[in-house]
């Protein structure tokens, strides 16, 4: 009989192969032998709330039980569960408002465009995608930049999140005064304290799902600026070139596409010149 109060128990090298084909199929993230750990840890989580005690029969129950598409939604919540926080590498931020953005609204001046459209591809809780419309909306004189934000994820829980738009003082630590003074708000709860994001900035800031295997799916137009960091590195080395191929895709005329370091060593991107400002890295479409 299985304890269900225990640690997890011992999983076979067939049940690792085929949780972690099924996951990968899924979302793209791959969990190798360093990281099988990780995924032991969610999968017995679920396993011990709806009281199963093998991994093939949770396996049987995502796969085939009506009530199975669900269960994946449960245990995707646990997977993709990340940690994010606003300006959270700030050079980054500092590079989009002082360099990038005055760049993408000289060219728009050119052509007679006055849409600014961004991307936080992986925006997890929303912190990201807040943080670049704050950068747009201190940049782009008011009223004459229509300036659109989307923020997507394949975390329903993390969308809800986002746009409910509250978070912790931790959250917003690293927010610059100027900008927290003027895009988001203290409230003093009952039981906490949080910050609200301001109206004026959740006006231009659209949430939605979006699964990263499918970049074809993002149905809103051409962007001047993607981000899509800390997402990749969970990838296959192939998917994520396949990935970023996509995402360039998705770029106007000279758009740019802001990708993590460490996600991209030895990776070479067809159409994108890379470039550095500072500690940033930094794409711009070519073709």
């Amino acid at each position: 009989m299985t304890d269900f109060t225990a640690r997890s128990p011992k999983i076979a090298a067939h049940e690792q192969a085929l949780w972690s084909e099924f996951v990968e199929s899924r979302c793209g993230i791959h969990f190798g032998a360093t990281r099988m750990r990780y995924l032991q840890g969610c999968l017995w989580e679920r396993m011990r709330d709806l009281r199963i005690g093998g991994y093939d029969e949770y396996y049987n129950h995502v796969s085939f039980n009506a009530r199975g598409e669900q269960e994946w939604k449960r245990l995707l919540e646990l997977i993709v569960n990340g940690e994010t926080s606003f300006f959270r590498h700030l050079p980054t931020f500092e590079a989009l408002e002082r360099e990038i953005l005055p760049e993408v609204m000289l060219n728009k001046r050119k052509r007679g465009q006055v849409e600014i459209n961004m991307w936080s591809a992986c925006c997890s809780s929303g912190e990201e995608a807040y943080t670049i419309a704050m950068a747009g909306l201190t940049v782009a004189e008011a009223g004459l930049w229509q300036l659109r934000v989307w923020g997507t994820d394949i975390s329903e829980a993390s969308l809800t999140k986002c746009r409910r738009g509250e978070y912790s003082p931790r959250a917003v630590a690293n927010v610059p005064l100027l900008c927290r003074r003027r895009f988001l708000t203290l409230v003093e709860g009952e039981r906490d304290v949080y910050y609200r994001v301001t109206e004026s900035a959740k006006a231009v800031v659209m949430f939605d799902w979006f699964n990263l295997l499918r970049p074809e799916t993002y149905g809103n137009g051409k962007c001047d600026v993607i981000f899509c960091q800390n997402a990749l590195i969970y990838l296959r080395p192939e998917l994520r070139v396949k990935v970023v191929t996509q995402l360039t895709d998705k770029l106007g005329p000279d758009g740019f596409l802001f990708l993590a370091p460490g996600e991209v060593i030895g990776l070479q991107f067809p159409g994108l010149k890379m470039f550095r400002l500072g500690d940033s890295l930094i794409y711009r479409r070519v073709t």
